[in-house]
């Protein structure tokens, strides 16, 4: 049974993935794209510092903060000690669910294949994360994986803008995880928040069309 930040990720169907250089970047970042109504913010360990920007983003009431990219019991750690209340990772990786069973912050794991997205269904997870997902075949493979997994619940990831969202949801997606295009590299460079909450304002609209 999904915990109370997973339902709120199935409600609100967007999750943000801050990847971006360094951790005062990306509590900015994720600030600006909260202030455009995306409250699931996920910060990868390959951000210098994750853990420091989680912490700080953790202190604000209202966001669902976790940490991604994760392939260690250690950056686990660190993000749990943080605040964090999700674990993220592309694949299963078993030292990071142990982390979150001597925790309160929830595991997601990734997939690619159905087989994988089985094995990890049987183990009682959910949601899952498909990554990357615009590689993969896009909406349809979204679609096609539900023909044979009808309850699975799929958070697409990689590739998805405002362009494409509503499609993966159209298609069955319990929710879907937005990057690159929340983060353009010259809104990044000129560190134009507000044009950041703009986009995020968009990303929303998209899904709520």
């Amino acid at each position: 049974m999904m915990n109370n930040v997973f339902d709120e990720i199935g409600r609100t169907k967007l999750i943000a993935v801050v990847r971006v250089d360094d951790a005062d970047t990306a509590v900015e970042a994720a600030l600006a794209i909260a202030e455009g109504g995306i409250t699931a913010i996920e910060i990868p360990a390959t951000v210098d510092q994750f853990d420091r920007a989680i912490r700080r983003l953790s202190l604000h009431g209202g966001l669902a903060v976790g940490a991604a990219t994760l392939f260690s019991e250690s950056d686990a750690s660190k993000a749990v000690e943080a605040g964090a209340s999700f674990l993220v990772s592309p694949i299963f990786v078993d030292e990071v669910w142990d982390v979150s069973l001597d925790s309160d912050a929830q595991y997601l794991p990734g997939a690619a294949t159905p087989g994988e997205i089985y094995s990890i269904m049987e183990g009682g997870f959910e949601p899952i994360k498909v990554f990357p997902a615009e590689c993969l075949g896009g909406p349809k493979y979204i679609k096609s994986l539900l023909a044979i997994l009808p309850d699975a619940k799929l958070i697409p990831t990689g590739g998805i803008s405002s362009a494409n969202a509503r499609e993966y949801i159209d298609a069955g997606a319990f929710a879907v995880g937005v990057g690159g295009s929340l983060l353009p590299k010259g809104l990044l460079e000129a560190r134009d928040f507000k044009a950041i909450t703009h986009l995020a304002f968009g990303l929303r609209a998209s899904i709520s069309e």
